[in-house]
């Protein structure tokens, strides 16, 4: 079903931070990311595929990722 208007999955992460990153590809092409970093990550499940990636438990490390193309980040000025 296409929506005749956007629709965003907006919602507020506490302990969370942005950053703009520079991305080169093998082929030398360039881009300016967003990545996000969750900076606490007690709360959440131990079973979450970030900590079966990374091999860590809940709380240990910042879990970071790049967002996708066309996904949009709402900060403060």
């Amino acid at each position: 079903m296409t929506y005749p208007y956007a629709v965003f999955f907006c919602h507020k992460l506490v302990k969370t931070s942005a950053y703009f990153v520079p991305l080169e590809g093998e082929d030398g092409a360039r881009v300016k990311a967003v990545a996000v970093c969750h900076r606490d990550t007690s709360k959440w499940d131990p079973n979450h595929v970030s900590f079966q990636d990374l091999n860590v438990k809940p709380g240990t490390v910042p879990v970071c990722h790049v967002l996708p193309e066309r996904h949009l980040l709402w900060v403060p000025k």
